[in-house]
């Protein structure tokens, strides 16, 4: 997965993993 969106304290965070 490459930038999968998560929303955290009202905020957008991106995390790249593979």
């Amino acid at each position: 997965f490459t930038g999968i969106p998560i929303s955290v304290s009202s905020k957008n965070i991106y995390f790249d993993r593979k």
